[in-house]
């Protein structure tokens, strides 16, 4: 027995496609087994570093047709549930016999009690994953948000404090002249207060003259 490829099995899948050779139940049966084929193979998801269901399923969307209006995942449901090709020719859409799946988890929901545990289904995890990848994109933008206005706040902080040192340096300036300036007030004050003495000692011998003279 030769080893599965998956590679072929792919390309397979590919030319099925291109050849319009899915218009049938019983084609579209063989379409989606031969991807199922791959999807549980293990050196596909050796190779693609595929370990997780969820994200195999992902990978495989990229070659399902839209026309059966279902990812792979769900595909491959129908198949596990409905594996005889007869049941698809009975049936014949791949998307009713989904429909179908839901219909039977719904009603077996409903007849479970209210304390039991029922198991997600594909589209519940689909959805799931959906909100996982919201909440995380959103957490990045608030992220990005919050490192931005931190940025913002520390560039007008140092912007603060550039003007405080400017300011500092200004008034520094501003004392040291008023200090030069009331240092040469006191020189020019003491000079005046000796020119002061000196001309009260002039008028004093002046005066003394004018008293000798007139008493002789």
């Amino acid at each position: 027995m030769s080893q599965f490829d998956w590679k072929h099995a792919l390309k397979q899948a590919e030319k099925m496609q291109s050849e319009r050779r899915l218009t049938l139940s019983t084609q579209l049966f063989d379409w989606v087994k031969l991807l199922n084929q791959v999807f549980e193979d293990p050196v596909f998801r050796a190779n693609l570093g595929l370990k997780d269901d969820i994200k195999a399923g992902k990978w495989l969307d990229g070659y399902v047709v839209e026309d059966t209006g279902l990812e792979f995942l769900e595909l491959r449901a129908v198949l596990l549930r409905f594996p005889r090709k007869e049941d698809w020719i009975e049936r014949q859409s791949p998307f009713k016999m989904y429909q179908t799946i839901q219909e039977e988890h719904r009603e077996a929901n409903r007849q479970q009690p209210k304390f039991a545990r029922t198991t997600a289904t594909v589209g519940q995890l689909q959805e799931a994953e959906r909100k996982v990848r919201h909440a995380e994109a959103v957490a990045r933008n608030v992220e990005t948000k919050a490192k931005t206005e931190v940025a913002e706040v520390r560039a007008k902080a140092e912007q603060a404090v550039k003007a405080a040192e400017v300011k500092v340096e200004r008034v520094k300036t501003e004392v040291e002249t008023l200090r030069e300036r009331c240092g040469a007030l006191e020189r020019e004050n003491a000079e005046l207060r000796a020119e002061n003495a000196r001309l009260k000692e002039a008028l004093a011998k002046a005066r003394r003259k004018a008293t000798k003279k007139a008493s002789v």
